[in-house]
């Protein structure tokens, strides 16, 4: 069987061991283009095709001499006669380029749309690189012309398939994968509307409604610098829609709109290929990259942001005025550690936000946001960052770690850049497929954004404290890292009116006591004070079910992370409820074990903020003790 690999770098392997085909440029230039035309051609077009510039009998002559070293290598494959040369599609072959041009025909949309996202996305994943990378031939205008205009056609194709996978994800209501897949489509086109448009929905959907408006503004901007023109009715009444909450009344507005689809406008039918057509037709200039580097990814909505002034100007004072390199949000699951570099983010756009302009900030700042839920690699975010800071197509990115970093920081040493990096514990805890190669990835490149002269800054919120954040490194200033407790009292109150719970001073301090100002729990609290008790707080306390239903799941979740040492400490505190030295600690635990081992769960669980230390005895957090203690079962 041939197996054909035209995609990216072109490989080719024939037979059961699939040896490796040797071909040169010209004779895997017209392999190639019998391949993807899949027809008969005459031996007069062929030479005209790669010899434009030798008279006709040169031409024919050099084409023997080719189709008799092509025949040597790909053998049956290659159907010649007196008059024309054809690929041999009855004999068992597999092309990638051919796959992907008849699974994403167009014209069967509707089709497409039924089509399981996991096939649809296999089709995707074909697309590894331009077609035929890297292959010049010299002398040869005519296909080159031709390789450019396929080139087009498969790029629309991708951007056709990649579209429509977002919708899927739209409809089926899995946003994440939805925005994945939509900021992708972003870099292929940054100026194409529907995407701009198709994005605010999945922000919105998702409850990100200040990402969603903001996603309308840099669509505006993109659209003024890449094509001088306004945005489309249709983008503008959905940015109002938004805006004005019209599009959030009620879970049935929202679950209608799951069944509604984004207009994916179709690209017509690749023409038959015509090597003198493609001649008569200018070359279409390709369209200029966007100058707005502006990618707020997932990052969540700050709506219902309160409080944290003082680590606000935190942030500003680190960020803004000491061009800090590196700062760290710090804190268990659930203390509004994102929400807070989601405002402080916002905060950057607030002015321009408020005027009929578009964000000024990406003119002197680049931003980039990117979960790292999903465990991404470390090189998937460095080749993200680079691709985006240089535009440069991604099938063309070093996949060496110490080569993008160097593109990525000679870029920051001329541009202030500003990357968020939200949920980094996803990328350190331990994952037995992986060993810590990709923690200590991410490590790394922790280490050289506080080391390393640049004029960017690295935000990152984490449940549990890198490596990278030294002692050391703080008191030398290179880095600033604020660990986030619960809300003031004040705040607290301000929260839980913000859910429709009003309640007098002694009551809301009681409620905030129980919740240690954890702002998760808090609201967490307040659905089910609503939904349960009818907004009655008081008849809430006299139950005392602080921790009913999902309230804590997040803390339940973190400490499931926990090794089984890590887990067995905290419930030797939990069991006794006080603090304890380490010494007290290492005897209470039920099996033997090395001291150094259980001294290295201590630390470890304090570097996940479930352990307090104070005066040489460690103590669970307030909020976990009254988690583990209530619900009398550990996780």
């Amino acid at each position: 069987m041939l197996k054909i690999k035209f995609f990216g770098i072109p490989q080719l392997t024939l037979g059961a061991e699939f040896l490796n085909l040797s071909l040169n440029s010209r004779d895997l230039a017209l392999f190639a283009y019998l391949c993807v035309t899949r027809q008969p051609h005459s031996r007069s077009m062929l030479a005209d095709l790669l010899w434009y510039d030798l008279s006709e009998q040169d031409a024919k002559n050099n084409l023997r001499y080719l189709l008799r070293n092509l025949k040597k290598e790909v053998g049956d494959y290659l159907l010649v006669d007196g008059q024309s040369v054809a690929f041999n599609q009855d004999l068992p072959h597999w092309c990638d380029a051919t796959v992907f041009m008849t699974q994403l025909v167009p014209n069967a949309s509707s089709m497409l749309a039924q089509t399981e996202p996991t096939l649809l996305q296999g089709v995707l994943d074909l697309y590894t690189g331009e077609l035929l990378a890297g292959l010049q031939i010299q002398d040869a205008l005519n296909f080159e012309r031709w390789l450019l205009d396929q080139r087009r056609q498969l790029h629309d194709l991708l951007v056709y398939g990649v579209q429509l996978s977002a919708q899927q994800y739209l409809d089926h209501g899995e946003y994440e994968a939805g925005l994945a897949l939509n900021q992708y489509l972003l870099t292929l086109e940054p100026w194409r509307e529907e995407a701009h448009r198709q994005r605010m929905l999945l922000l919105a959907a998702n409850g990100q409604r200040s990402a969603a408006l903001m996603q309308y503004e840099l669509c505006c901007q993109i659209l003024e610098e890449e094509l001088d023109a306004p945005p489309m009715d249709e983008t503008t009444s959905l940015y109002l829609q938004i805006k004005s909450g019209q599009w959030f009344l009620g879970q049935k507005a929202i679950e209608r709109h799951r069944n509604q689809r984004v207009a994916v406008l179709p690209y017509p039918s690749p023409p038959a290929h015509d090597v003198n057509a493609a001649l008569r037709q200018p070359t279409a200039a390709a369209r200029p990259a966007s100058t707005a580097q502006v990618d707020l990814g997932s990052m969540p909505g700050a709506d219902h942001f309160v409080g944290r002034q003082q680590e606000l100007a935190l942030l500003q004072q680190w960020v803004n005025a000491e061009d800090c390199r590196l700062v760290a949000l710090l804190g268990l699951g659930g203390q509004g550690k994102s929400a807070l570099a989601a405002r402080f983010v916002q905060d950057q756009f607030s002015s321009a936000q408020n005027k009929q302009t578009p964000p000024t900030t990406a003119q002197t700042r680049s931003v980039i946001w990117r979960s790292l839920a999903r465990r991404p690699s470390c090189m998937e975010i460095l080749q993200d960052w680079v691709h985006q800071l240089t535009q440069q197509p991604r099938a063309e990115l070093s996949a060496n770690f110490d080569r993008l970093v160097t593109t990525l920081f000679a870029v920051l040493e001329e541009r202030r850049c500003l990357f968020v990096l939200d949920g980094v514990e996803a990328v350190l805890q331990y994952d037995p497929r992986e060993g810590r190669s990709e923690a200590e990835a991410y490590e790394r490149l922790f280490q050289l954004f506080s080391k390393r002269r640049h004029r960017g800054c690295l935000l990152l919120t984490s449940r549990v404290r890198p490596m990278a954040l030294t002692h050391l490194a703080q008191r030398n200033h290179q880095i600033h890292s604020l660990e986030l407790a619960g809300l003031a009292v004040a705040d607290g109150a301000a929260l839980l009116a913000m859910h429709g719970i009003d309640t007098v001073p002694p009551v809301y301090q009681q409620l905030h006591q129980h919740y240690a100002g954890h702002p998760q729990l808090l609201s967490e609290a307040a659905d089910l004070i609503y939904d349960l008790f009818d907004g009655d707080v008081n008849t809430f306390l006299a139950e005392e079910v602080y921790f009913m239903g999902n309230i804590g799941k997040t803390l339940a979740q973190q400490v499931a992370q926990c090794s089984p040492m890590e887990r067995q400490v905290l419930q030797v505190l939990a069991e006794m409820g006080q603090a304890l030295c380490r010494q007290q600690i290492w005897q209470q635990l039920s099996v033997a074990i090395n001291k150094q081992e259980c001294y290295q769960a201590l630390r470890n669980l304090q570097h996940a903020y479930l352990l307090e230390q104070e005066e040489g005895q460690f103590k669970l957090p307030h909020v976990l003790a009254r988690y583990l203690a209530e619900r009398q079962q550990f996780p």
